[in-house]
This record gives C-alpha cells, sequence and structure tokens, in this order.
C-alpha cells in the first residue's frame, strides 16, 4: 500500500470510529451478515444497503457487567461520553425514555461531523434496547466548517448473559462529504472492534 492509499485508509477509519451513540429504530437491509472482523465475544459483522455506498454494521459482544450497569451507561444522557472522538454531546430536550441529543465528532484529518437524533429506549421481557433516528430539524445551526451527518441509525439491544450481559449494535452511518466508499468499508470493522474496549473502559471508571 503506497502513501497516499494509507492516508486515505486511515481517513475512513477515523470516519467510522467517529460515530457516536446515535442511531435510528429499523433496519435498512434484508440480506445476510457476512463476517468481518473479531470471534466470539466480540465480532464485527456488514451487509450491503441497497442504493448506499455504505455498508450496514452490526457488533456482537459480551460483557462482564450486569444488564442493569450496561442499561444506564447507555442511558446517562448527561455523563461524558463513551464513545471515542465526540467533542460535545448534550440534551437539546425531553428526557427519561425519549429525549433528543445533539452530537459533534472529531474527525480528524477530516472536517468535524455533527448531527442530532432522537433516541427511545424500551423494555421487552429481559430485552432492553435503545433505538436512536437522525432528528436534524431539531439540531442547532452547525458550525462554520463542520459537516452535518446527512443519514445515520443506531440500535443497542441488550440481554442478560449468566452473570454478565450480551450487547448487540446495529448501525447505518454515512458520514457525508467526499469519504471514499471503499477504504471506508474496508476500515471501518478495524476500528468497530474497539468499541467493545471503549464500553468496558467506562463502566470500569463509573
Amino acid at each position: 500500500m503506497n502513501g497516499f492509499s494509507a492516508r486515505l485508509l486511515t481517513i475512513a477509519m477515523i470516519a467510522i470510529l467517529a460515530v457516536p451513540a446515535v442511531a435510528g429504530a429499523k433496519r435498512r437491509s434484508t440480506e445476510e451478515w457476512t463476517h468481518e472482523k473479531g470471534a466470539v465475544g466480540n465480532a464485527v459483522f456488514s451487509r450491503r444497503v441497497e442504493g448506499a455506498r455504505i455498508r450496514e454494521y452490526k457488533i456482537e459482544m459480551t460483557l462482564e457487567a450486569s444488564v442493569e450497569e450496561v442499561y444506564a451507561l447507555l442511558t446517562d444522557w448527561g455523563s461524558d461520553p463513551y464513545m471515542p472522538r465526540v467533542l460535545e454531546q448534550r440534551v437539546l430536550s425531553g428526557g427519561g425514555n425519549d429525549v433528543v441529543i445533539y452530537e459533534r465528532d472529531d474527525c480528524s484529518p477530516l472536517a468535524e461531523r455533527d448531527y442530532a437524533v432522537r433516541i427511545r429506549t424500551s423494555q421487552d421481557g429481559e430485552t432492553y434496547k435503545v433505538r436512536s433516528e437522525l432528528a436534524n430539524d431539531l439540531a442547532p445551526d452547525a458550525p462554520e466548517g463542520v459537516v452535518r451527518v446527512p443519514d445515520h441509525y443506531r440500535e443497542w439491544e441488550l440481554t442478560p448473559d449468566g452473570d454478565g450481559s450480551s450487547l448487540t449494535m446495529y448501525m447505518f452511518y454515512d458520514p457525508g462529504g467526499k469519504v471514499p466508499d471503499k477504504l471506508y468499508n474496508t476500515g471501518a470493522p478495524g476500528e468497530m472492534i474497539k468499541i467493545k474496549p471503549s464500553i468496558e473502559a467506562a463502566l470500569a471508571a463509573r
């Protein structure tokens, strides 16, 4: 890989890592999942989305923390972000099970990204869900030089797993701008596999 290709790959990986705790409530694809990286306990999968340049991703992980501990982290809207590269996270309106949040991310060497999301939580038996959908109509004006994310959703599914918990994340994130789709999709799995350690570090710090 030459220097130019390596730099583009770095940009693509940083863009996917910048995805914060946000997303939508609806699957975008019905295709089968393809294993990308990792193994049981921390594995990344992807699938093609018709009409989109970016693939949809799924992460399956197990955590030693209880469901209650993990859920408290995922829904602590006023705490420091547990995902890397989030520069700003603040509540715009609502609270509890229905909240609108603004986020701004460090995507260097790309321009910063921002957006607003509406996050809703629910419980069905022992399964907890945290679903997010883009709500840019509720966002403040983007700061100068910041790119507004045009398409984004995320959903967490959390269930007990012995003394710990099982956490699955579904995500589609289009950063906008001119990020090369092939390199973005190539670099994404390697960065997404780092989400579990980030969550574990945040849980340990609580």
